[in-house]
Parts: C-alpha cells; structure tokens; sequence
C-alpha cells in the first residue's frame, strides 16, 4: 500500500485528482556513469571543512573500548588504509588526475554492481549486473553470461553499487572475513 500517517507517499507513489492513492512503478531510464563519479561537489560545507583540515596524530583507543563489529576492518576498507594500501593513488581505478593526492581522500568512484527490475510494482523479477576484474556480466537466477558494457549502460537501474577508487582488494577481504 502507498501512503500512511501524514499523507507520505511511498516509491512510485502518486495521488489520482480525486485525492486516492495510487501506485505504479517508476520505469524510467536514469544515466550513470559505469567510472568517474565525482561525489566531491555533493560535500556538505562541514565535511568540506573536515577534509581541509590538518590530519590529526593517530590516538589509541582506551583498553575498555570494544571496537563495533567489523571495527578495524572495516575502517580499513572504508578509509582505504589497511593491508597493503597507501591510502592514494593505485587500488580499482587507476592514479593521478582523479582527485587522488597524498593525504587527500579520494571521492571518485567506479561502478561494480547493477540491480534490474523487471515487472510491475506488485510481481516482478530482479537481475543484476557485476563487474569482476574489469569484464561485466549479467546474472540470472540460474545462469551468469559476459556482456558489453554497453548492454550495462543501457539498463534501466534500480539499485547501483560503486566503490571508492584506492580500496584495495585486501581491505575488502578483511571487510568480507567479518561476514
């Protein structure tokens, strides 16, 4: 059902003239880039100021402090610093001209992940689309095929996975070893 308290309309949600709530499915095609998204013009001033300012001393943690799930790790993977990452330049796209500098975190990322709707807003069927070692496939229920990346461009996304250049592949094994 679409709508609820204070009149909000869910995904696809619409009202008739009479004032009903309908629903229907949003099929249109967005364009997003397969590499180089830019998030650095989507910064808040206050994060904008954080990245600026002089990169504090590493402190340790107290002795008491438990680290969350995924704790070290995970921070590994999402500052690009961990095994084997100088924290610029290198990892899943390339060095140089991309925003990558010492001591300036990288804000371009690189698609790996596209997730399709196919069907209506009540029954439908989701495939999806992966980059792995740079080659693009679709995958189905019961089969994964190689395509084009223009067949990827194409698509009619609904959800889009990206990853930060210069996260390498050991930060994200740790990350995967806490699953």
């Amino acid at each position: 059902g679409a709508g609820g308290a204070g009149g909000g309309m869910g995904a696809g949600g619409a009202k008739a003239a009479g004032g009903a709530a309908v629903s229907a499915k949003v099929d249109s095609y967005v364009e997003f880039p397969l590499e180089g998204l830019d998030m650095s013009p989507y910064l808040t001033p206050a994060v904008e100021r954080k990245r600026n300012a002089p990169a504090a001393a590493p402190t340790e943690p107290a002795a008491s402090a438990k680290p969350a799930k995924g704790g070290a790790a995970f921070a590994a993977a999402a500052n690009g610093s961990g095994s084997g990452s100088s924290g610029s330049g290198g990892g899943g796209g390339g060095s140089g001209g991309d925003g990558e500098g010492a001591g300036e975190e990288c804000l371009i990322f690189d698609c790996f992940g596209v997730v399709v709707h196919h069907g209506t807003i009540n029954a439908g069927h989701y495939t999806t689309y992966v980059r792995h070692c740079g080659l693009w496939y679709a995958c189905d229920d019961a089969w994964v095929v190689a395509v084009s990346e223009e067949e990827v461009r194409k698509a009619r996304a609904y959800l889009l996975f990206y990853l930060r250049r210069g996260v390498t592949d050991d930060a994200l094994e740790d990350v995967a070893s806490l699953v």
